[in-house]
């Protein structure tokens, strides 16, 4: 058993990452791995995992975690980019 710690649903809340679309493209993925005997895992258990917390499986936190990693980059990506604009026009 696992569960997403409070910590990382407060970075997803924080940085805007989480989408009502999120869920259904979760419970879509679970079902194109196979998890549950292949009628994937329901949108309302992702929610319960990332939002509340909830005990879930190894699989359901690893396919959360994969989902939201680009997301994260991206985040990470936007934020080194206006770091770079803002010294290039401090130093102009």
């Amino acid at each position: 058993m696992a569960f997403i710690t409070r910590e990382y649903f407060k970075l997803l809340d924080k940085n805007k990452l989480i989408e009502h679309g999120d869920w259904i493209n979760l419970e879509r993925m679970s079902r194109q791995a196979g998890m549950k005997n292949g009628n994937g895992v329901s949108s309302q258990t992702f929610r319960n995992a990332v939002v509340k917390g909830l005990t879930t499986t190894d699989e359901v936190v690893t396919l959360v975690e994969a989902y939201f990693a680009p997301k994260f980059d991206t985040v990470k990506a936007k934020r080194l980019a206006i770091k770079e604009l803002r010294r290039k026009l401090q130093s102009a």
